[in-house]
Order: C-alpha cells, then structure tokens, then sequence
C-alpha cells in the first residue's frame, strides 16, 4: 500500500511538472487507489480519535488527485473512450471500484467532521 501511495505521489509530481502530457488511464486509475488508500487511513484516524495527521495528508492528497481527475475528464471529453487507452474491462472494472469506495469515505469522512 505505501508503494502504492509513493508512485501516485511521484505520479503526481511527473504531472505538476509536464502538464502538457495527457494524463492515461492508468496513471488516473493508480492516482485514485492512492487516493482510496489515504481516505481508508483518515476514515480509520476519525473513527478512533479524530481528526489527525492521516486526515491532514488525505486533504492534501485530495488537492493533488482532483487536478489529476479533471486533466483525465478533460481527455475523455476530447477522446471518448480512446482516452482509456486499450484498458480491459476487469482493469476499468476495479477502477471503478476504486472511484465508488473513495466517494463512499469521502461521504463518510465529511460527515463525521
């Protein structure tokens, strides 16, 4: 999981620096698992003792992952499905897991705020 977490992190300082590249598939998809990961660890801080360091860096991932997110709207508008890049269905099918269980922590987390 901290692998994970490190290569989203290294994934979204590639991006900071070369925002003209478009953002793939699998660099959105990786980007949101980390986001995933960071919301599991916040909503874990917030259910034992509150709001913490674990929140802090989720919030703070969460800036970086919504850049990522609209760079990759902004290509499948432009690309349609083109924009997956040849992804296989199980590849968007558990990116899509992924994106449903953030929003679910993010709901969660906002409420017990």
């Amino acid at each position: 999981m901290k692998a994970l977490a490190g290569v989203a992190l290294a994934l979204v300082a590639t991006l900071a620096t070369a925002q003209d590249k478009p953002v793939t598939f699998s660099e959105y998809s990786a980007a949101t698992q980390a986001a995933f990961t960071h919301s599991q660890r916040c909503k874990a801080e917030i259910t034992v003792r509150g709001v913490g360091e674990r929140c802090e860096q989720f919030f703070e991932y969460l800036d970086r992952y919504q850049g990522i997110t609209e760079a990759f709207q902004a290509r499948m508008e432009s690309e349609g499905v083109g924009a997956f890049d040849g992804a296989s269905t199980p590849s968007i099918g558990g990116h899509e897991y992924y994106e449903e269980r953030l929003t679910t922590n993010i709901h969660y987390i906002t409420e017990m705020m």
